[in-house]
């Protein structure tokens, strides 16, 4: 996006220090997109239907997109607030929570990107796994994680470009070129 310093379009950077991926799931990364999602629901309620940003948000596997639903969902019965606000969506599609490999074709006005991979909990190192990016066509994925949005990409991640190794694999070589921007 050309507009850098604009609240409403562009590309937004959350660093989630301290955050772990272990086994799937990065739980830091899943409660900041969880407070994230909560936060734009209850905002966007007090706006007309017609005003109001949808919002997708997209996980890197299925182990986080199931964790991420989770805590929404617990928010949900927990928060009258953003039980109440739910109400004032027009469509149950303006909002979705979907992993990599089934975001095909779905856009939305706000997408936040939880990039789940991370430091290992035992040596706080990043490991070079990252899933179907890394894989024949990986880049292809990427392309259709950063062009789901209309407006804006919120991006949540607990590594920096400089934790992902230079690869040959142009899937990770763009996921560390798109950290680094």
């Amino acid at each position: 996006s050309s507009y850098f310093s604009s609240d409403e379009y562009g590309i937004k950077w959350n660093y989630c220090e301290g955050a772990l991926y272990h086994e799937g799931i990065n739980e830091v990364e899943a409660g900041k997109i969880t407070e994230f999602l909560v936060r734009h629901v209850i905002l966007e309620s007090v706006k007309q239907p017609e005003k109001q940003e949808s919002i997708g948000v997209i996980a890197m596997n299925r182990r986080q997109q199931s964790l991420i639903n989770e805590l929404y969902e617990n928010e949900i019965l927990k928060n009258d607030e953003l039980a109440e606000a739910l109400k004032s969506f027009s469509h149950a599609d303006d909002i979705f929570i979907r992993n990599l490999e089934n975001v095909q074709g779905d856009e939305r006005d706000i997408i936040a990107i939880s990039f789940t991979y991370g430091p290992d909990p035992a040596s706080g190192r990043t490991y070079q796994r990252f899933g179907p990016i890394a894989n024949d066509g990986g880049w292809r994925r990427l392309n259709v994680l950063f062009t789901r949005s209309r407006k804006r990409l919120h991006v949540f991640s607990s590594m920096k470009s400089k934790d992902v190794k230079l690869a040959k694999i142009r899937g990770v070589s763009n996921l560390k070129a798109y950290l680094k921007y």
